[in-house]
């Protein structure tokens, strides 16, 4: 328990509240974090999965030979293209950002916690924790390989709903400004002044006059 709380949660915990009060009271040195992590993620990203592959095959593969090795990565490649297309339907809903985002990022984020956990929970083997880790490793692996590939693909679409909606909230207001209005009232909204009126003795002065 030690462990998990000293290796997984303590860290995750600790990045959490650095992100979260860093866009709420330092939000300019937050944006500038940003920046600079889109420029550091595939550096990064490329580090986390070395020591990820470390982690686990750093005590050997033993129990794993090469026909083990290419038959769960072809079934772990089949199992990932039947999830994906079965839940493009339902995760489409979300819109096409989010859902690419889920493709990219959620592999790193499952591999580096499922291959820690792997090791806490696996650490007093005497062989090494390779065959347990590397199915985690070989999917998640995979699954962020074919996100890559796909995401020129789901970016085009992306961009090209987003200038879809853009163009529908033009051609609506282009609609709504080349309708007709009616602006004549039944009644005017301000009593028109009738003309005035002379009055009796005005009348009589008149009539005496003629």
């Amino acid at each position: 328990m030690k462990s998990l709380l000293e290796e997984i949660l303590l860290p995750l915990f600790c990045g959490l509240l650095l992100q979260v009060g860093a866009a709420r009271w330092r939000p300019g040195l937050h944006s500038r974090g940003r920046s600079a992590g889109k420029l550091l993620s595939p550096m990064l990203l490329v580090t986390l999965f070395y020591f990820i592959f470390c982690k686990a095959f750093g005590g050997g593969a033993h129990g794993l030979s090469l026909t083990t090795v290419v038959k769960l990565t072809g079934w772990c490649i089949s199992v990932f293209l039947c999830n994906l297309a079965l839940t493009i339907p339902l995760a489409w809903r979300f819109g096409s950002k989010r859902f690419v985002s889920f493709i990219i990022s959620a592999p790193q984020k499952t591999e580096s916690l499922g291959v820690a956990l792997l090791t806490l929970i696996f650490s007093n083997q005497e062989a090494g924790i390779g065959e347990l880790t590397f199915p985690v490793v070989c999917y998640h692996t995979i699954q962020l390989i074919i996100g890559a590939m796909l995401l020129p693909l789901l970016s085009r679409v992306a961009n090209r709903q987003e200038l879809d909606v853009q163009h529908g909230l033009e051609d609506d207001a282009i609609i709504v400004a080349s309708e007709p209005h009616n602006y004549a009232l039944e009644e005017p909204l301000v009593p028109v002044a009738s003309a005035p009126t002379s009055s009796v003795p005005e009348l009589l002065q008149a009539n005496r006059c003629r």
